[in-house]
């Protein structure tokens, strides 16, 4: 079975001790509204077990945990997706893949060559927005303007992904600590 990346990344951070879609969103970063489905999904796919307890305030809390299959996806998916070049993915995916790969003890020389994939396939991206760039009889229109700004953006994700894939000659990093080397 092939997860979405947003669905091995919950698995990851359950494997990690987080357990409510909360603490997803406070710790990870994943909004309720991406959560919420997910974890839907990965508990139909017995992936996840979901418990529910009394809170604080009597509400009702729910819990996620990983069942074995889920564990065994949360430790092994995120590799295909390094291996088969998923760089090409959106800038998130990207992130969270390295991150898997960083979590569970992947070889930082290729986490740091999907990295530089990720930034060369931006590259890429901008050059061609570049090239389609419209032209506007006013010399600006919002089609120009917008190719323009993904250009730009493309180039600045690429040159924070060889910044973060050069991170990797001067710091170690263990589950996303950072120290000198």
């Amino acid at each position: 079975m092939s997860l979405p990346i947003l669905d091995l990344f919950l698995l990851s951070m359950l494997d990690r001790g987080l357990q409510s879609p909360y603490e997803l969103h406070r710790e990870a970063g994943i909004s309720l509204g991406a959560s919420l489905p997910s974890l839907r999904r990965l508990t139909e796919a017995t992936l996840v077990a979901r418990k529910d307890t009394a809170g604080a305030t009597k509400r009702p809390r729910h819990e996620y945990h990983l069942t074995a299959s889920g564990k065994n996806a949360a430790r092994t998916g995120w590799q295909e997706r390094m291996a088969s070049n998923a760089a090409d993915s959106d800038l998130d995916s990207v992130l969270r893949i390295a991150d898997m790969g960083l979590h569970y003890g992947a070889d930082k020389k290729k986490i740091q060559a999907f990295l530089r994939q990720a930034a060369a396939a931006r590259i890429r991206e901008a050059e061609r927005a570049a090239l389609s760039e419209p032209s506007a009889r006013s010399g600006q229109s919002y089609a120009s303007m917008r190719s323009r700004c993904d250009s730009l953006r493309l180039r600045a994700e690429a040159e924070a992904l060889l910044g973060i894939a050069d991170s990797f000659k001067t710091r170690r990093i263990v589950s996303g600590q950072q120290s000198l080397m």
